[in-house]
């Protein structure tokens, strides 16, 4: 009787064994490593989970329940990227943003805008805005965008110096984008921006923009004659490593008289596909000094409305063209494409075959 029980008892053992999944031997695997808690995730310290019976172990292979290997949410763990090009997002968590004000719909974007002090920064959680409008005379204000925020109009009223960060813009009608409306605006600096359908960067008739700057920001616009930068006056404008594809119309218009002046950097930006002019300078001012070089031209001629003209229309002294990259255009000593008035524009020949080394997408 007594070995009938004892084979009951080892036969029970096994089945339920069996039936939880354990073995004599756990199987560990491989360490899982520990993963750090973050100000808005929690963390898992290092430890190892059983194949056969899902069970959790720390280190040293004790079992452990699944809560215990929890780290708290660190509310001080910020992750900031210091290579921002905006020296005030590098104090900025990337992750919480942290160190900014945070905006999810209109109302709070106005309320952000309105309480903003010199130097504030404004993050929009990603998602689509109609319109923006920084109407406070604030110096230096930073809105800065998470991925994928999309602004159909952002009216600069007010303010000096506003900057604005990973941003897309995606309008319907020509007036969309980014409108300056006062009379002079002092500091209009993008970064890492996108123009997308008809979006583009326009000013009222009497509107005049001093030190306009573009980074790295792309244009892909459409419509029928759009402009992609169309203002009455600049005093100093800066185009660095942009990109503009695809723009119907002008890419650069500014037109008054004496209406471009200050310093002219456009280096490093590719203009492919364009429908008229690359620059069009109504009449040049005083010019401070003159970069237009390193830039990359291709294609134009293909989509480039000659009765409006190609290139460059530029009526005025100071403006110099240095080394650029011409690739698939058509004669650049042609008028058509190159109506410099009252000037040399010193366009400068290039080698053919240097240019098979340039990536043209």
């Amino acid at each position: 009787m007594k070995k009938t029980i004892i084979v009951l008892v080892f036969i029970f053992t096994a089945l339920m064994c069996f039936s939880t999944g354990c073995s004599k031997t756990h199987e560990y695997g491989t360490l899982i490593a520990k993963t750090d808690a973050t100000c808005t995730t929690t963390g898992m310290k290092a430890h190892y989970k059983c194949i056969d019976c899902d069970k959790y172990f720390d280190q040293d292979k004790n079992e452990v329940a699944y809560e215990d290997l929890i780290i708290a949410i660190d509310a001080n763990a910020h992750e900031y990227d210091t290579q921002t090009p905006i020296e005030s997002l590098h104090s900025v968590c990337k992750v919480c943003h942290a160190g900014a004000t945070v905006a999810d719909s209109y109302s709070k974007i106005v309320s952000a805008i309105n309480s903003a002090e010199d130097g504030a920064v404004i993050y929009l959680k990603a998602g689509n805005y109609t319109i923006i409008t920084v109407n406070k005379n604030v110096d230096n204000l930073i809105i800065a965008g998470e991925d994928g925020t999309t602004v159909k109009s952002l009216v600069v009223a007010n303010g000096s110096n506003v900057n604005l960060y990973n941003l897309t813009f995606s309008g319907s009608i020509e007036s969309d984008g980014i409108l300056v409306s006062g009379s002079e605006q002092d500091g209009l600096n993008l970064y890492n921006c996108k123009f997308k359908n008809t979006a583009n960067i326009s000013g009222n008739d009497n509107t005049v923009v001093k030190n306009l700057a573009l980074y790295n920001c792309e244009f892909d616009i459409g419509g029928t004659n759009i402009t992609a930068i169309k203002l009455r006056g600049i005093d100093g404008i800066t185009l660095k490593d942009n990109t503009f594809t695809y723009v119907p119309y002008n890419v650069i218009q500014i037109g008054e008289e004496n209406s471009v002046k200050g310093d002219i950097v456009i280096t490093g930006n590719r203009f492919v596909h364009v429908g008229s002019r690359i620059l069009y300078f109504v009449k040049v001012g005083v010019i401070t000094s003159c970069d237009i070089s390193g830039n990359w031209f291709y294609d134009n001629s293909e989509y480039c409305n000659k009765d409006t003209g190609c290139y460059f229309k530029i009526s005025g002294q100071g403006i110099t063209i240095g080394v650029n990259y011409w690739e698939n255009i058509p004669d650049i000593t042609d008028d058509t494409y190159f109506e410099c008035v009252d000037f040399d524009c010193e366009l400068t020949e290039y080698d053919e075959s240097a240019q098979q080394s340039i990536p043209i997408e």
